[in-house]
């Protein structure tokens, strides 16, 4: 039971920072290509 415990307090974090960065990424990605169609 630990094991998950201590699973869910690492991990939980890291995928929340992980989408934050993709999304991130993906909103400068947008910007970008936006720039050069327009």
């Amino acid at each position: 039971m630990s094991f998950k415990v201590y699973c869910l307090v690492f991990i939980c974090p890291l995928v929340e920072v992980f989408t934050d960065f993709a999304l991130r990424l993906f909103k400068d990605t947008n910007i970008f290509h936006n720039g050069i169609i327009k």
